[in-house]
């Protein structure tokens, strides 16, 4: 084997090594999500996207002064 061919060889276990150590994203559920009884709430799974429609009510909200 010549010298390109190991260093070839090598250079391509490398990337597979870096390639199967990639951090993964944990899936967690926050604390609070779950209840008593083992159900989970759902304002905390869709908490992000509550948030957005509150914002795009309240942007739309006709002026209360007039009421």
């Amino acid at each position: 084997m010549t010298l390109y061919t190991k260093i070839y060889i090598i250079a391509i276990l490398f990337l597979l090594v870096f390639a199967a150590c990639s951090d993964e994203k944990i899936n967690m559920v926050d604390i609070k999500q779950i209840e008593i009884d083992g159900s989970t709430n759902d304002r905390y799974t869709f908490k992000e996207e509550i948030l957005k429609e509150k914002l795009k009510e309240s942007r739309y909200k006709k002026d209360n002064f007039w009421k």
